[in-house]
């Protein structure tokens, strides 16, 4: 993706299911990938998959929207908020 050729394409990043990140690594592959679209969604079929806590997701949203105006939260996080608040 980070291919000079394609620069000139819009580049959809989806992070689903969200799992535990190292955020400043997978910043620097969002920053260098210059994403037009960043979606970000939650294991919702019940894999059990290793989930970040809710303020790593709140983070993690806030640092993508530096890098791309246009971040999309699906439906799915909203389970996640409401699992780490309990």
């Amino acid at each position: 993706m980070r291919d000079p050729r394609l620069e000139r394409f819009p580049k959809f990043v989806s992070i689903e299911p969200v799992m535990r990140f190292d955020l400043g690594r997978l910043l620097k592959i969002i920053w260098a990938i210059r994403p037009a679209i960043i979606e970000v969604g939650a294991d919702n079929y019940g894999h059990n998959l290793p989930e970040p806590t809710w303020e790593e997701v709140q983070e993690l949203l806030r640092r993508l929207r530096e890098i791309c105006p246009d971040v999309k939260e699906k439906d799915g996080l909203e389970r996640l908020r409401k699992e780490w608040q309990e």
